[in-house]
């Protein structure tokens, strides 16, 4: 995957132009790395394929099972753990694990700051009335 110089917006592969800032891109030659290692030796092709292939874009069904993995008491936290900070993951799921990971502890700290403060204002009402 590409990146524009200008604002750092992801870029497919034949784009001229990029579609966050406007800014013209270089075109870039197929990668040098990727025809000459499928030239010489196909075994060190497909370790190469192999090793980018956490890079390519989730399908459809993947972000299904991840979604309905995920919602799935208990199981899903642990899949989401596994997913988040496993090395072999690709790097979507990884990155929506880690966001829901990150916004379920924002919001059980929020929960629990919340009840210690209804908590101590009922108790100070009953006090009152009492």
């Amino acid at each position: 995957m590409r990146y524009c110089e200008n604002c750092g917006a992801g870029l497919y592969d034949d784009a001229t132009h990029c579609t966050s800032c406007g800014a013209e891109v270089a075109t870039a030659a197929p990668p040098q790395e990727a025809t000459a290692v499928q030239g010489s030796n196909p075994s060190a092709y497909a370790r190469f394929t192999k090793e980018h292939e956490n890079d390519a874009p989730m399908s459809l069904g993947d972000w299904l099972i991840t979604v309905l993995v995920s919602g799935i008491p208990c199981v899903g936290f642990i899949m989401l753990l596994v997913w988040a900070f496993s090395s072999d993951t690709n790097v979507n799921r990884k990155n929506y694990c880690r966001a829901v990971l990150i916004l379920g502890a924002i919001g059980l700290v929020l929960s629990l700051l919340f009840s210690v403060v209804f908590s101590t204002a009922i108790e100070n009402m009953i006090d009152w009335l009492t």
